[in-house]
C-alpha cells in the first residue's frame, strides 16, 4: 500500500510486525509512548484468545440447532 505524504499510518499485516517496530525503542532505553503501545497491543492479544473460534463454534451451534428443529440431526 503507498501513502502519499509522510508515513504516518502503518498497514498492520499481522500484530507482531507491527509490535517490533515498538518494541526495538524499549529495549535500547525509556521509550513511554512505544512501552504503553506495546501495553495496548498486549490487551488486543488477551481480546483475541477470549474469542478466537467462538464465531465459528456459534455458527456451528446454530447450524446443529436449526436441523434439531427442522427434525434432522446436526
Amino acid at each position: 500500500m503507498a501513502l502519499a505524504g509522510p508515513k504516518t499510518i502503518l498497514e498492520v499485516i499481522g500484530w507482531a510486525h507491527a509490535r517490533r517496530k515498538f518494541f526495538d525503542p524499549t529495549a535500547s532505553g525509556k521509550a513511554p509512548i512505544a512501552e504503553e503501545t506495546l501495553r495496548r497491543i498486549g490487551e488486543l492479544y488477551d481480546i483475541e484468545k477470549v474469542i478466537r473460534g467462538k464465531a465459528a463454534r456459534r455458527a456451528e451451534s446454530c447450524v446443529a440447532e436449526k436441523q434439531q428443529a427442522q427434525g434432522r440431526s446436526p
